[in-house]
C-alpha cells in the first residue's frame, strides 16, 4: 500500500519550511474572510441588541464553549502523534482503529458536555444573575456541544495536509452568522432569535468538518474494511490513553481559563463589560491570526519528522519557526497599538471604546503565545504531553486567582493583566521544559 504521508524526495528543513508557508497562507486566506466575517457579525449584534443583551449572548456562547471544550478529549492530537506513525510504518488496521479510538472519544465526551453544560445553565445563571428566560435558552443551546467537537477530523485533515478544505470549513460558521445577524438587525431581532442563528452555525460547522474528513479517507482509500468492531482499538498504540488524558487536561485547561475570564468578567463587573472583553480578544486574536496559523501546520510536520527518525530537521525547524512568530507578533503589537481605537471605533461603535485598553495587553498576551506556539508541539512528540500539563496547571492555578484580584481592583483591565502573566509563565516553563531538544538533536 502506498504510504499515503510518503514522498518520493527527501524533506529538507528549508522544504518543509516552505510547505509550512504555503499551508499558512491558504489558512490565512480562509482566517482573513473569518476575521472580517466575525467582526461584522460581532459588529451587527453589538448594535443591534445593545452592551447589555449583546454581553448575555457572547456569555450564554461562552459558557457553552466552555463546558465542552473542557469535558471533551481533544483526540485531533493523538490522531496526528499515533497516525502519522501508522501511516509510515504503512499499519493501515492499526490506523483505522485509531480513528475509531477517537471518534468514540469524541462522541462519549460531546454527549456527557451537552447533558453537564444543561444542567449547569440555571446553577450558572442564578450567579451571573440572568433572566430567567436566557438561563432556559442556555439550557436549549447546550445542544450545540455535539456539533463544536470536530477534533478527529481536524486531526486528520491536518495529518493529511489539506489546509484547504480546514480553511474552506472556517468560513462555514462565521458566514451564517454574518448573513443572520444582518438579517436580524434588518428587522430588530431578539436575542433569543441570535442564539437560533448562532446554533445553526454551530451545527453546519461541525457537519461540514466530519464530511470533509471523511470524503478524504475515502479518497486515500483508508475507510475500506474498517468495520465496526470496538474490540482493542488502543491496543496498537502504546501510551494512547496516557496521552490522550494529558493532551485532554493540558488543551481543556488553557480553553477553559480563556472562556473563564469571560465568565469572570461577566460575574464582577456585568455583562455589558463582558460583551467589551469579548470584543476585544476578538480584535487581538484576529490581528494576531497570521502567526497564529503557524500553529496548527507545525504539529502534523514534527509528528511526520518523528516518525521518520529527524531529529535534527526538527529541531532547526522549531528554531526557525519561534523567530518567525516572533517578529510576526511584534508588528501585530505594533498595529493594534496605533489603529486600535480606530478599529473599535468604526466597528462596534463609541460605546466600546473602554475595550482598548485590555485589547492591548490581550495583544501582548497573544504575541507571547505565538512566540513559544512551537514549544508546545515539541514536548508533545517528544512524548513529554505530562509536563506540558504540568507547567500548564501551574499557570493556571496562578492565574485564576490573580484573574479575579486584578478585575476586583482594576476593572476590565485586570483581565488583561492576568492574561499576560499566564502567557509569560507558559513561556518560561514551556522554554525551560523544552532546552534540551533546542540546544541538541532530540532523542
Amino acid at each position: 500500500m502506498r504510504n499515503p504521508l510518503s514522498s518520493p524526495r527527501a524533506k529538507s528543513g528549508d522544504n518543509l519550511l516552505r510547505r509550512m508557508v504555503k499551508n499558512v497562507s491558504v489558512l490565512l486566506g480562509g482566517k482573513a474572510f473569518n476575521a472580517v466575517a466575525s467582526l461584522g457579525y460581532l459588529a451587527l449584534a453589538a448594535r443591534a441588541l445593545g452592551a447589555e443583551a449583546f454581553g448575555l449572548l457572547i456569555l450564554v456562547h461562552t459558557f457553552t464553549q466552555a463546558v465542552g471544550q473542557l469535558v471533551t478529549f481533544q483526540s485531533w492530537q493523538a490522531v496526528i502523534r499515533y497516525g502519522a506513525e501508522a501511516l509510515e510504518q504503512q499499519r493501515r488496521a492499526a490506523f483505522q482503529g485509531l480513528i475509531k479510538f477517537t471518534l468514540l472519544l469524541d462522541l462519549v465526551s460531546a454527549t456527557a458536555g451537552v447533558a453537564l453544560a444543561a444542567i449547569a445553565a440555571p446553577w450558572i445563571g442564578q450567579y451571573l444573575e440572568w433572566p430567567p428566560e436566557v438561563a432556559h435558552w442556555a439550557s436549549l443551546y447546550s445542544g450545540a456541544v455535539l456539533f463544536m467537537v470536530t477534533a478527529t477530523p481536524t486531526g486528520l485533515l491536518r495529518l493529511f495536509d489539506r489546509f484547504d478544505l480546514i480553511a474552506l470549513q472556517g468560513a462555514v460558521g462565521p458566514l451564517i452568522r454574518l448573513a443572520g445577524a444582518a438579517a436580524l438587525a434588518v428587522t430588530g431581532g431578539s436575542l433569543g432569535d441570535f442564539l437560533i442563528v448562532w446554533f445553526v452555525a454551530n451545527v453546519a460547522g461541525g457537519t461540514t468538518f466530519l464530511a470533509f474528513a471523511f470524503r478524504e479517507l475515502k479518497r486515500r482509500k483508508l475507510l475500506g474494511g474498517m468495520g465496526w468492531s470496538l474490540r482493542g482499538l488502543a491496543k496498537p498504540h502504546a501510551g494512547i490513553w496516557r496521552f490522550v488524558w494529558a493532551t485532554n487536561l493540558n488543551t481543556g485547561l488553557g480553553l477553559a481559563t480563556k472562556h473563564f475570564s469571560v465568565i469572570a468578567v461577566g460575574w464582577i463587573l456585568g455583562p455589558a463589560e463582558a460583551g467589551a472583553l469579548r470584543v476585544a480578544r476578538q480584535f487581538a486574536e484576529a490581528l494576531a491570526k497570521p502567526a497564529k496559523l503557524l500553529a496548527p501546520v507545525i504539529y502534523p510536520e514534527l509528528a511526520k519528522l518523528s516518525a521518520q527518525g529527524k531529529g535534527d530537521v526538527l529541531t532547526r525547524l522549531v528554531r526557525r519557526s519561534i523567530l518567525t512568530a516572533g517578529t510576526l507578533g511584534l508588528v501585530v503589537l505594533l498595529v493594534v497599538v496605533v489603529a486600535g481605537k480606530m478599529l473599535l471605533q468604526l466597528t462596534v461603535g463609541p460605546e466600546f471604546l473602554g475595550a482598548y485598553g485590555v485589547m492591548i495587553l490581550l495583544c501582548l498576551a497573544a504575541v507571547i503565545n505565538i512566540t513559544a506556539f512551537p514549544l508546545e508541539p515539541l514536548l508533545i512528540t517528544a512524548g513529554r504531553a505530562g509536563t506540558v500539563l504540568r507547567v500548564r496547571l501551574l499557570a493556571t492555578l496562578i492565574q485564576v486567582p490573580l484573574l479575579l484580584l486584578l478585575l476586583t481592583l482594576t476593572g476590565l483591565l485586570g483581565a488583561g493583566s492576568a492574561a499576560v502573566v499566564y502567557a509569560a509563565l507558559l513561556f518560561v516553563g514551556l522554554g525551560i521544559s523544552a532546552a534540551p531538544w533546542l540546544r541538541s538533536r532530540p532523542a
